[in-house]
């Protein structure tokens, strides 16, 4: 599954917390939009104060995958397309 452009909750490792930032490692989780995923980790944007700053673009952090335990977001079920129906017309 990719985790790219989703709003994700991520419950840290012991290793994760320690990485953070002092006001994000705090709680249990840390709820953050994926910005990018490579093989180092997801790079994710927190919509805090933390990560403010008065440049053009919003800054980014990497959560490497060892940092996180498990994550949680929502899933949406692909409909397959729909068909007419064969047979005959009348």
């Amino acid at each position: 599954m990719t985790l790219a452009g989703k709003t994700v909750q991520f419950w840290l490792s012991l290793a994760g917390k320690a990485e953070l930032p002092e006001p994000l490692s705090g709680g249990e989780t840390l709820e953050a939009l994926v910005v990018e995923e490579d093989r180092l980790g997801v790079w994710i944007w927190v919509a805090n104060e933390v990560s403010q700053s008065s440049q053009d673009a919003p800054e980014v952090m990497l959560l490497k995958w060892e940092h996180f335990c498990t994550a949680l977001t929502g899933y949406e079920v692909p409909q397959p397309p729909e068909r007419p129906a064969a047979g005959f017309k009348p």
